[in-house]
């Protein structure tokens, strides 16, 4: 059987990144190869205003966003 890698990991940044395959043997067969190739994708990532309230002739609060959607240990830092 064939043995198929490629150079892409968990942290890798969006791009392609090659897949290749090796290693086969069959006596009836001249074995050639083709790459493929594994597209990383951007992940959605949703930043919400948070509500506030004040009241009337009062200064604005501090304004804040919360995040839902951050991967591989990644945060707003």
């Amino acid at each position: 059987a064939p043995t198929v890698a490629t150079t892409a990991v968990i942290g890798s940044p969006v791009g392609t990144y090659p897949i290749t395959a090796s290693g086969a043997a069959a006596s009836n067969y001249a074995i050639t190869y083709a790459d493929g190739t594994m597209s990383v994708t951007a992940t959605s990532l949703m930043i919400t205003a948070d509500d506030k309230s004040k009241t009337y002739g009062s200064a604005n609060p501090a304004l804040t966003v919360s995040y839902a959607g951050f991967v591989n240990g990644d945060t707003e830092a």
